[in-house]
Formats: C-alpha cells, structure tokens, sequence
C-alpha cells in the first residue's frame, strides 16, 4: 500500500476556483476605485473649507475679499503690509488628483475691492446636497442666470460668501 499523501488536482482547482470567486466578491464589495474618489472629494471639500478660512482672514484685515490674481492655487498666499509679511496660506491647495495644476476656481465681481466670492471644484461624485443647492442658487439668481456658466464649464461644488452683485459678474475673457 502507497501513503499519498497531498492534494489532488482537482482538489486543488476547487480551493483556487473558490479564493477567485471570494476575491471578486471582495473587491466587487469594496470598489477601490470609488474609495479613492470619495477620499479625493473629501480632500477637495476640506480644501475649499481651508481657503475659506483664509478668505476670512483677509477679509477682516482688509475689509474686503482678495481681487482676482491675489493669490494662486498651488503656491504660497503671503501679502506684504508696510509693517510686516503676512502670511495667509503657506500654501494655497490644488485638487488631488491634479497636484502639477490647480483645478479650484476663485470668482469674484472683478473689482479691486470686492465684496463677495465664489469657490469652486469639481467633484468626482456630487454627494453633498448643499453643494447642489449653492450651484443652482448662484447659477440661477434672481435675474435668471447672471451666473450661468462658460462654455466648457465643469464645476459641480462651490462654497460663496457675500451677496452676489450680478451686475457686476462676468466670466474672465467674456
């Protein structure tokens, strides 16, 4: 009499067969993919807020919010006052699925002064229902569309402080 000791071939078909089927299970289950977008809309989210944050700032040493090209995605935020630097931001974010170029968008009236902003992103999954609210309030206005967007537009998430002036708003290159 022989001692086999070991698997069979079909044995070991059977294990490998069901550790596939669990496999895809898992990762079907799991999806990485939208895990690694959700993680990037949060990361986007906390960005705006950060910015936000130092908009305020500004705004309370200034009395106004930043005019457009004040500060840059991606770069440090710093103003130089008479007495002191200041700094603002040590560094202004970028989207993270981007980080060689900044898909944020900064909007205001346009004046050297001006009195309200816009933050906007484009996110992966538009799962927060106030960002949907905000789009279609600054979008549609009381005019009717003073804000509607550029040809090519894709923002889907803003955050806007201050009451929006339509009269004074245009796209930049419009």
């Amino acid at each position: 009499m022989r001692n086999n000791k070991g698997f069979t071939l079909i044995e070991l078909l059977l294990c490998i067969m069901i550790i596939g089927v669990m496999s895809v299970i898992l990762l079907y289950t799991l999806n990485p993919s939208a895990q690694i977008a959700k993680a990037q809309d949060s990361q986007r989210e906390t960005d705006l807020r950060q910015i936000t944050t130092a908009l305020e700032m500004y705004y309370n040493d200034n009395n106004n919010y930043p005019p457009l090209g004040t500060f840059n995605f991606g770069q440090p935020w710093l103003q130089d006052n008479q007495t002191q630097a200041v700094y603002y931001m040590k560094m202004v974010p970028d989207d993270p699925s981007c980080p060689s170029c900044s898909h944020y968008f900064y909007q205001t009236d346009g004046t050297l002064a001006p009195q309200w902003y816009v933050l906007f992103a484009k996110l992966s999954r538009n799962s927060s229902s106030s960002s949907t609210d905000c789009m279609q309030r600054i979008i549609a206005k009381d005019t009717g569309g003073c804000m509607a967007p550029p040809p090519g537009f894709q923002y889907n998430y803003c955050i806007s402080k201050g009451e929006i002036d339509c009269t004074k708003f245009s796209w930049p290159g419009q």
